[in-house]
């Protein structure tokens, strides 16, 4: 029972980092606690955590034995976690407060050092170095390592292990001349002590990193190289590690053999080959650990830094300043590559000198390689029914600052945006291109929208010393549930129509522009669509534009336009409005670039389910899913022609009779049969209790209808229809897989 309660209470003390952690989290982000000044708030921090060291010496849990007093505690957690949670200073002031308190607690307060008890040894010195290198270990990886932000669950969970085996080896180093009593301790706290440690801090870093993340995100999200590197590092540290144990243990079992001596001395052999096994192990950890940080900080220097100057190169480029040289020649690869950009960059400026000669040929060609950025076939995606998309951009100039872009990031997401770069001519192409690969390259690594825009606008304000904004919308949609998820740096508002209903402005508050404050942090907002919904985005060269009487366009004229617009399809809506626009401009000079986007959703597709809204379109949709299911579900060729027939009966009846305005059909295999469900929210309508056509009469003679559904009975296994409570009309179809028999 002792036992237990000395475990549950280890427990409790491990769990209290934690819980500490989460709070002050909280606290910071949700209280006035914020206002503080960072440097006040890392004193604060480090004093907590430094409090928390000192209670968890005080409260440790005694347990004696063979060698002497042992307390089992979690003390190195506090600086470790003070540093890699919340700042450098921290996890040093905590460090120091932990170990100087255990340098004043080794026996009794203010006793001297090499008074302790008449054990013949000591871990006064171990523990107390062990508790200041967590906090300067945790100082100095956030600050160099994690480049001053929070480290991931798995580097605290090794960082946790590592400073506690350094703990068990600075007990063994400190005391060999008594290395028998020093190795019982170790033998007896290790375990318990590395784990705990390690769980303590890794479930710290865990809970204040924690962030909502869709299941999608989630399964998309695409490393950086500096992190694909450190696993494979790590994956062949540890590899390293566990031969090299495994070959010492081996060697040093086979040198030391006691065989022919006496007991005492065999035992005495057994005891120095388990402690050299440990200091071996214990060693280890620490060497292939400072490695492991070594190589990984090495790749960061030489190759991510390295890829960032060329990147900086590249954005003072895309500024305009063509004079920029790019000199990166630590290796080989990147002085090739150096050149070449700077090679290219030459060509460019030869272009741009033969252009004062050839202006009107050069502009020309400009524009068509900005064109030939831009998606301009359509459909771009001819054999996608579950969305309509178009766009069109027409610059004011032969090239303009104006763009627009849209991409799968897998078969369920699309990102679609558009952007308005300040200015006109050569210097806004260039900045609306690297904007336009920057913003891609964010997406395709599965960052949220907001992510994107702040990355974005900070890689797009260094160096921008042509003073160059940009306004830009973006969504990411997942066709799966309809969310939209979207973020709005300082564009117009879109219109949203919904369901065949009125066009209306999306109403949100935007963000700050790209490239205007490098600080700026951005903010997504979420929507659903549903099958049929319609959203329009432009440029303000749509609402801005300008007729013979100096009158805007505007932004009223453009929703009364769209007003009954709500079926049209994506392209009629976008050259609608481009012809309503050049017909009230009245052949007045176009001032700026007009760019239009248009997205509409006609259904919504999962693995086994499909929500449509019933009209003439949606039944290709429907066909085109009814194929990509049976090759999923490898439905047998005979029952693929039946499903068919009576799949396109009951959902034709819903979209030409039924009056609804949403319909869902589900798909389920099973080993027997298979089962399609059809629900929607027309007029209610039960099949079961319309009389079957008497076949045997001529044709002049049967009454009018009944020969489909007769037909849809005829064809299933079992049919059965009800009312659900919120007036939906619910049906029900099972196929068998195995033939009838009469």
């Amino acid at each position: 029972m002792q036992m237990f309660l000395f475990i549950l209470q280890l427990v409790a003390w491990t769990l209290f980092a934690p819980a500490l952690a989460v709070s002050f989290y909280y606290i910071d982000k949700k209280t006035k606690f914020n206002k503080i000044p960072w440097i006040w708030k890392q004193v604060i921090f480090g004093v907590v955590f430094g409090i928390y060291a000192i209670l968890a010496s005080e409260f440790g849990i005694k347990v004696n034995n063979e060698s002497g007093s042992i307390i089992l505690n979690v003390r190195d957690a506090g600086p470790l976690v003070a540093g890699l949670a919340f700042g450098w200073p921290a996890g040093l002031i905590a460090g120091v407060l932990g170990g100087f308190h255990r340098f004043l607690y080794h026996n009794e307060w203010f006793q001297l050092p090499w008074v302790e008890g008449n054990t013949g040894y000591t871990t006064w010195i171990a523990c107390s170095l062990a508790t200041l290198l967590s906090g300067v270990f945790a100082a100095l990886l956030r600050k160099f390592i994690f480049e001053d932000k929070k480290c991931n669950f798995l580097s605290a969970l090794g960082l946790g292990m590592t400073c506690e085996v350094l703990h068990m080896l600075l007990v063994l180093v400190t005391n060999l001349n008594n290395i028998e009593n020093a190795f019982g301790i170790v033998k007896e706290c290790t375990i318990l002590m590395v784990v705990c440690n390690a769980v303590a801090t890794s479930l710290a870093l865990l809970l204040v990193k924690v962030k909502k993340l869709n299941a999608k995100e989630f399964k998309k999200k695409i490393h950086s190289l500096s992190v694909d590197f450190g696993f494979r590092l790590f994956v062949t540290v540890t590899v390293c590690f566990l031969g090299t144990t495994l070959f010492v243990y081996a060697v040093v079992y086979h040198l030391y053999s006691g065989s022919g001596l006496p007991p005492e001395q065999i035992e005495r052999i057994e005891m120095y080959k388990q402690v050299t096994v440990y200091l071996s192990t214990f060693s280890q950890v620490v060497i292939f650990t400072v490695l492991f940080i070594v190589i990984y900080e090495l790749l960061k220097k030489k190759v991510v830094k390295n890829l960032d100057k060329v990147v900086e190169g590249m954005n003072d480029i895309a500024n305009g300043n063509l004079d920029t040289v790019i000199k990166v020649n630590t290796h080989n690869e990147y002085e090739n590559l150096s050149n070449n950009i700077n090679k290219m960059v030459g060509s460019l400026k030869g272009y741009i000198d033969d252009a004062s000669k050839r202006i009107d040929a050069e502009l020309e060609f400009a524009r068509r390689i900005q064109h030939s950025a831009l998606p301009s076939i359509f459909p771009p995606f001819p054999h996608r029914h579950d969305f309509d998309i178009y766009a069109s951009m027409d610059a004011a100039k032969d090239v303009g600052g104006d763009f627009y872009d849209f991409y799968f990031l897998d078969r369920h997401t699309l990102i679609f945006l558009i952007a308005d770069v300040s200015g006109k001519g050569i210097p806004a192409a260039m900045f609306m291109m690297n904007a336009k690969s920057l913003i891609k390259g964010l997406a395709e690594t599965g960052k949220s929208v907001e992510e994107i825009f702040t990355i974005a606008n900070q890689r797009l304000s260094e160096n921008n010393e042509a003073d160059m904004f940009i306004t830009a919308w973006i969504g990411k949609l997942d066709f799966r549930t309809g969310e939209l998820n979207y973020c709005n740096a300082g564009h117009n508002p879109p219109l949203l129509c919904r369901r065949g209903e009125h066009f209306e402005y999306l109403s949100s508050k935007p963000d700050f522009i790209l490239a205007g404050m490098d600080d700026t942090k951005y903010h997504s907002n979420t929507i659903y669509l549903d099958p049929l919904d319609t959203i329009y985005l432009y440029t303000d060269g749509v609402t801005e534009a300008i007729n013979v009487n100096d009158e805007f366009y505007g932004e009223n004229r453009l929703k009364e336009y769209l007003k009954n617009k709500s079926y049209s399809k994506a392209q009629e809506i976008c050259e609608g409005v481009k012809k309503d626009v050049l017909k009230f401009t009245k052949g007045h000079e176009q001032s700026d670039d007009i760019t239009m986007l248009c997205v509409k959703l006609v259904a919504q597709q999962e693995r086994d389910m499909i929500n449509l809204y019933p009209n003439n379109d949606s039944i290709v949709v429907l066909s085109e899913y009814l194929n990509d299911r049976f090759k999923a579900l490898k439905v047998p060729p005979v029952l693929i022609n039946k499903v068919q027939v009576v799949v396109d009966e009951i959902y034709s009846n819903i979209v030409n009779y039924s009056g609804a305005t949403r319909a869902t059909i589900t798909f389920k295999l099973n080993d027997n049969d298979l089962v399609v469900r059809f629900r929607d929210n027309g007029v209610p309508f039960n099949p079961l209790e319309r009389e079957d056509p008497d076949v045997n009469l001529p044709i002049e003679e049967r009454d009018i209808g009944g020969l489909g559904i007769f037909m849809v009975k005829s064809m299933v296994n079992d049919i059965e229809y009800k009312l659900t409570r919120s007036q939906d009309n619910y049906l029900k179809l099972t196929f068998s897989l195995e033939e009838k028999k009469d």
